[in-house]
């Protein structure tokens, strides 16, 4: 007589039970399953809220960061520009004012 042997499907698990739980028509797993779901529109709306809030935080730092590189470029021109070159600065939006031309760094 010889002995088989176990493998992962004779390992008895609770994995069905959660999703027969889930798939019940009783009162009380409904009402949990809303209170679940309203829980997560809760998390997701105040996720949401704080993401705005950072973008807008951002938006209004690239456009400090423009305005300032452009009073910089202009207090250069009137300088009179002794032999120097004048940097070119996008004149974009506030989205970063971005343009074809790549530059690359060399270390």
């Amino acid at each position: 007589m010889t002995i088989q042997r176990r493998s992962l499907r004779d390992v008895k698990t609770h994995a069905g039970a959660v999703g027969a739980a889930s798939k019940s028509k009783s009162r009380h797993a409904v009402c949990l399953k809303i209170a679940c779901l309203e829980l997560e529109k809760a998390r997701l709306g105040t996720e949401k809220r704080n993401a705005l809030s950072r973008m807008l935080g951002i938006d209004a730092r690239l456009r400090e960061i423009d305005e300032q590189a452009h009073g910089l470029v202009r207090l250069l021109e009137s300088d009179g520009g002794e032999g120097a070159s004048v940097p070119s600065v996008p004149h974009g939006s506030a989205e970063g004012g971005r343009t074809d031309a790549r530059r690359t760094f060399r270390y």
